[in-house]
């Protein structure tokens, strides 16, 4: 994949995230957006739509172990021009605490990061409680404890109760959303057929994602849709699927070809 062609998705995803939000914005302001991604979105022109829009949309996002990330600037009494920018973070000497209810231990400061030009960010470093590699994380969102239901996020009660004491760490454990459009993925390339595609078109495997992925969310929420699937509540999305094709071939094969 050349530059031109990175850029170019960039660009498109970008443009997509600003036009669901203008779309969602028309129906009723006043909305706080919060956008999760990984290492490969954090890059300019991506990162530019947060730069424009300041703190009205956030980003939650993992960035190279290697990143420059700097500390704020310290307080300037001299002449000419006041500095942006800090030292560099060394991330290893930072100190980590225990995460309860997790396997990692984490760190938190704020600073500085280049993609997200003048803002000051909130930067986490992870790592296996049991030793292993380092995992940094960036938020450009602060003050999500009164904006996140905790108790809707995938995380131990003990991990709750921590957050209530260190609300700066929110911004970490809301990355969790993130991992359930990992599993939505997976699952449709493991159970689904997407891993082994055979269309030619782009048009053609545009079509297959997308009817993939609404029936996806129709099964994801048919349960709560309609009293008469409640039956279906507690099966996996691959189950419910097994579950309506059953009922879909007995009602054909023994009701209307018998009839």
């Amino acid at each position: 994949m050349s530059a031109y062609d990175e850029a170019n998705k960039l660009e498109i995803a970008s443009a997509m995230v600003k036009e669901v939000i203008e779309y969602i914005e028309g129906k009723k302001a006043g909305h706080k957006f919060i956008i999760y991604a990984d290492a490969w979105y954090a890059k300019a022109p991506f990162t530019n739509l947060i730069n424009a829009e300041g703190r009205k949309i956030g980003m939650i996002c993992g960035v190279r172990v290697d990143a420059k990330l700097r500390n704020l600037p310290t307080a300037y009494k001299g002449k000419g021009r006041k500095p942006i920018y800090g030292e560099v973070i060394e991330i290893k000497k930072l100190e980590r605490i225990n995460i309860p209810g997790t396997n990692y231990r984490a760190a938190h400061i704020k600073g500085k990061a280049r993609i997200f030009g003048d803002l000051e960010v909130s930067i986490f470093v992870t790592e296996p409680k049991g030793g292993g590699k380092l995992r940094v994380f960036i938020s450009t969102a602060d003050d999500l404890l009164a904006d996140i239901d905790l108790s809707a996020l995938p995380i131990e009660a003990e991990y709750q109760t921590f957050l209530q004491t260190h609300p700066e760490f929110v911004p970490l454990a809301s990355y969790k959303f993130r991992w359930l459009v990992e599993i939505v993925y997976n699952e449709q390339k493991t159970y689904w057929g997407m891993e082994d595609y055979r269309l030619r078109s782009e048009n053609g495997f545009t079509t297959l994602v997308n009817l993939h992925s609404l029936l996806y969310a129709l099964l994801s929420i048919l349960p709560y849709l309609d009293e008469r699937f409640a039956c279906l509540t507690g099966l996996s999305i691959q189950e419910r699927r097994d579950e309506l094709g059953k009922a879909m071939t007995m009602k054909h094969i023994l009701g209307t070809f018998v009839d």
